[in-house]
């Protein structure tokens, strides 16, 4: 993101809009607001393989570059911990490149795992995966 135009190679930037969105969990209603202002990536490489049913899908990816300018994630409850774990990451340009490899939210209710890919961010509940915001791109993965 160093100065890239459209057509000189630098490509479209990509941007995601205010998500709202509702999940049951443990019976009880937990309103999620995802905003993400930018969010650039490129999925290098995806292995999926389906065990079982949805509540068991696993997906490995072997290598995730994405950029993040800026993350802002609300939990609709008392948030007790919010917890991103990166794996590398890679100076250049203007902003770092991440490889973000799981984000977790603990609220008074429930644990609540995600996963932002590709303009998707999927939160885990207990029993199963939930898909919160999904525009195109890589799917779920479980922990």
């Amino acid at each position: 993101m160093t100065g890239g135009k459209d057509g000189d190679g630098g490509g479209p930037e990509e941007w995601m809009e205010v998500v709202e969105v509702r999940m049951e969990v443990m019976e009880e209603v937990v309103e999620v607001r995802l905003e993400v202002v930018e969010v650039r990536m490129e999925v290098v490489e995806l292995r999926m393989e389906v065990m079982e049913e949805v509540v068991e899908v696993r997906v490995e990816v072997v290598e995730v570059r994405m950029e993040v300018v800026e993350l802002r994630i609300e939990v609709m409850e008392e948030v007790v911990e919010v917890r991103m774990e990166v794996i590398e990451e890679q100076g250049g340009g203007d902003h770092d490149s991440f490889l973000l490899h799981n984000l977790e939210i603990k609220t008074t209710c429930a644990r609540i795992y995600g996963v932002l890919w590709w303009d998707r961010l999927c939160l885990l509940g207990r029993r199963g995966v939930i898909v919160v915001a999904a525009c195109r791109g890589v799917t779920i993965r479980r922990w």
